[in-house]
């Protein structure tokens, strides 16, 4: 799904003149009546990502902000590994 992900974003950027329907992304093929019928409620309603791209970028930033905070505690305990080291 990562992978259709870089493609339909490049759609949206050569293709942003055009009306363009977003579907949901699937880990299987649509096949049969019945799975047809309940996908073409997309063709209807369009189809809403569960997380936004605020959420997203809010979360992008959380992560970066509890990395540098690892990074940091890391580093403070090398140091007081170091000092007892040396005891």
């Amino acid at each position: 799904m990562k992978m259709q992900q870089k493609y339909l974003d490049q759609f949206y950027m050569l293709y942003d003149d055009f009306n363009i329907i977003k579907l949901p992304l699937l880990p299987q093929e649509v096949t049969g009546v019945e799975a047809l019928r309940s996908f073409s409620r997309h063709f209807k309603t369009p189809y809403e990502s569960i997380c936004s791209k605020d959420q997203v970028e809010r979360l992008e930033n959380r992560v970066t902000a509890l990395q540098q905070q690892l990074k940091e505690a890391e580093e403070e305990l090398e140091r007081v590994k170091t000092g007892k080291n040396k005891d």
